[in-house]
């Protein structure tokens, strides 16, 4: 879904310093989980460890090696990429054991 940069920075000037993202997981009360691509261009990996660490309990941090931030996939739709597949995968099991 692209989003020209200008939106991140409305929101950016307007937070007025509540914006604490690692802040807020620690305190998240419910499990939760978080998938990131160790070669993601867009959001660093980096950031995602910072913020695993920063996590509460009930929080699964699984990096998802060699993929890209869109886990290989393209515009237009192509169909899955095997590693889609897999973040498709983690993603159904953690919903079907945290949701009644």
């Amino acid at each position: 879904l692209p989003l020209d940069y200008e939106v991140a920075e409305d929101c950016l000037q307007h937070e007025h310093g509540r914006l604490d993202i690692p802040a807020a997981a620690s305190e998240l009360a419910r499990p939760w989980l978080q998938l990131h691509a160790t070669a993601d261009g867009t959001v660093p990996f980096a950031e995602a460890e910072e913020l695993a660490r920063a996590a509460g309990e009930g929080h699964q941090f699984e990096p998802i090696e060699g993929s890209d931030h869109v886990w290989g996939c393209a515009h237009p739709w192509a169909g899955a990429t095997p590693v889609a597949e897999r973040v498709f995968d983690l993603t159904v099991r953690h919903l079907s054991r945290h949701l009644d």
